[in-house]
């Protein structure tokens, strides 16, 4: 499978410590399969089921997140689930500190209240870990100020604010 090659490429070329991946469609849920016998890297990941959206979008999607087996000798790890298939956090303790990764994946379409009340699950997530230290990744679907995206239909650079970037920037300063 060229997804399991290209995965295993960038965990031993980069020498990763974390790798975290989206995937639309929920596709991705073969990987944690064909990983379970890796012999250096734990996969761990959550996925929605497909369905059609309101623009005829096939809307399912996934995050899984690939961190080293022998992390879990030397520290606490665990895993939960914040929003099935777009949100996954990933918690390293020593017993004294601790450090979260959070696998995001968020849906484009979602409305301002749709994406509000998911970014207010986050924060109600992160409020019960006060001490800890949160690094976001994934796709957030969205761009920030003079931040550029790439119109395929015209070929043209479209720097644009928005309003999802506002909205993450001011609930997660």
């Amino acid at each position: 499978n060229s997804k399991t090659s290209y995965i295993q490429r960038m965990l031993d070329t980069f020498q990763l410590q974390v790798l975290m991946l989206q995937e639309t469609h929920g596709r991705l849920a073969d990987l944690s399969e064909r990983t379970r016998n890796n012999l250096q890297f734990k996969a761990c990941g959550t996925f929605c089921t497909p369905c059609v959206d309101s623009n005829g979008a096939l809307g399912g999607g996934g995050v899984i997140t690939f961190y080293p087996k022998v992390w879990n000798d030397r520290f606490s790890c665990s895993e939960k689930t914040i929003i099935d298939g777009r949100v996954l956090a990933l918690r390293v303790s020593d017993g004294n500190y601790a450090v979260q990764f959070l696998n995001v994946h968020l849906h484009p379409d979602w409305s301002g209240h749709e994406l509000t009340g998911k970014l207010q699950r986050i924060q109600k997530y992160m409020a019960d870990f006060p001490s800890d230290v949160f690094l976001f990744g994934g796709d957030f679907n969205f761009v920030y100020d003079h931040e550029g995206r790439l119109d395929l239909d015209t070929g043209s650079l479209k720097i644009k604010s928005s309003q999802e970037a506002d909205k993450f920037t001011n609930m997660f300063p």
